[in-house]
């Protein structure tokens, strides 16, 4: 019994081993790279921010307000774009019967999430030593929407390496129909500031409660009426075993 979990493990390890390497070894600037973007948006938006607004939309600190919006939507872009090519990107590796579909898609998780996990620790490190921003209120709530937000994107994007598999176009159309999330998801202001007869359409977008609950989560005292994290569960949960039932139904395809 724990023999093909061993050799599942060590699979799944070397395939993390080598995406880390196609990804980011191939200059020498490929991790900092993706520490220096999520660290770019945020002194930008805060110079724009402080030159025309004057304040923050919450909190008295512009760059953890934009900090935690744009490394949550980071999280999801990266998450589902990447996980989007695992198939393609892997496809003369599973010639070999050891290594599976979705092992490639378990290595990719695992990577983007370590990945990103160091790029938050750098860039809130950032954040509140060298903009002054104030120290998290309750870590476990950030964690907790963060790892829904990861749910449904490992969800969505191995729906769309399947997709993918057979339709090469649906990885740029993906892309250019969720492009909006940036200004739909709360990175830039609070649902509470929109409108009430608006922002009930505004939360129907499962990435608003993600963003809202790692704020929540953050300040002490932020409020958001229309947080609902079971709402983002039920998306998670759903697009997870949509993913795994169309990967295995297509696989199963194949083999006939």
């Amino acid at each position: 019994m724990t023999a093909p979990l061993t050799m599942h493990a060590r699979v799944v390890g070397a395939l993390v081993l080598r995406e880390a390497r196609v990804r980011h070894g191939r200059t020498q600037f490929g991790y900092l790279w993706a520490i220096v973007e999520p660290v770019f948006y945020v002194i930008m938006l805060s110079a724009l921010f402080s030159a025309f607004r004057g304040r923050a939309p919450f909190g008295d600190s512009m760059g953890v307000f934009f900090a935690t919006g744009i490394l949550t939507y980071h999280l999801f872009r990266n998450l589902t774009q990447q996980l989007g090519g695992a198939f393609e990107a892997n496809k003369p590796l599973f010639n070999y019967p050891v290594i599976q579909q979705i092992d490639a898609v378990f290595a990719r998780v695992i990577l983007e999430v370590a990945s990103w996990s160091l790029i938050v620790l750098v860039v809130m490190a950032f954040v509140i030593l060298v903009l002054d921003g104030p120290l998290p209120n309750d870590i476990l709530q950030c964690v907790m929407a963060s790892a829904l937000v990861i749910l449904m994107a490992s969800g969505i994007g191995l729906i769309n390496a399947v997709i993918r598999r057979k339709y090469f176009a649906w990885g740029i159309m993906f892309n250019v129909a969720t492009s909006p999330l940036l200004f739909v998801s709360c990175v830039f202001y609070t649902l509470e500031s929109i409108p009430s007869q608006f922002r009930w359409y505004l939360a129907l977008n499962p990435l608003v409660h993600g963003v809202e609950g790692v704020r929540m989560g953050y300040y002490l005292n932020y409020r958001s009426s229309e947080l609902d994290l079971g709402y983002l569960l039920w998306w998670g949960v759903g697009s997870v075993f949509l993913g795994l039932f169309l990967e295995r139904f297509t696989r199963s395809i194949e083999l006939q």
